[in-house]
């Protein structure tokens, strides 16, 4: 058996026993510490909308970059720069449910109901089973219709 081992609390002081436990959980979390005054930090509110903002004209932008860039601009109420986005990634796939879904919502939240009306259509269109996309579809067609804006 190790020195460094103890088998038993037995005949330990508890001021010992107390400091044996303030060694173990130092030994055992002093990693995971260094682990986490290391990690990456957390992009204030506006650093998002500028990557996402420089994304949009990047020639090596993955379809799946600019869809997750998108709804997080959508998330933060920049709908109008998620557009460049959401357009990019419907050249790369214009039969994309997906992204004629978000551009629905983006068009819906800017109030511009025509634009969102066929966007949603198209989504629906390309996937009739596309749940949130007739929901939304349902949702912009009363956008100016008192109340559901």
């Amino acid at each position: 058996m190790s020195p460094m081992v103890a088998t038993s609390s037995k005949g330990l002081s508890p001021k010992t026993r107390w400091v044996l436990l303030a060694v173990v959980a130092a030994a055992l979390l002093g990693p995971l510490a260094v682990l986490l005054h290391k990690r990456a930090p957390v992009p204030s509110h506006g650093e998002p909308v500028q990557a996402c903002a420089t994304l949009a004209s990047s020639k090596t932008a993955t379809f799946q970059e600019l869809i997750n860039c998108s709804q997080l601009l959508i998330d933060q109420h920049h709908e109008m720069q998620s557009l460049p986005l959401l357009e990019r990634a419907a050249e790369m796939q214009p039969q994309s449910a997906l992204v004629h879904n978000n551009m629905c919502v983006a068009y819906g939240l800017l109030l511009d109901r025509d634009r969102a009306v066929q966007e949603c259509s198209t989504a629906t269109a390309l996937d009739p089973k596309f749940e949130l996309a007739r929901n939304n579809l349902r949702w912009v067609s009363q956008i100016g219709a008192g109340g559901a804006e």
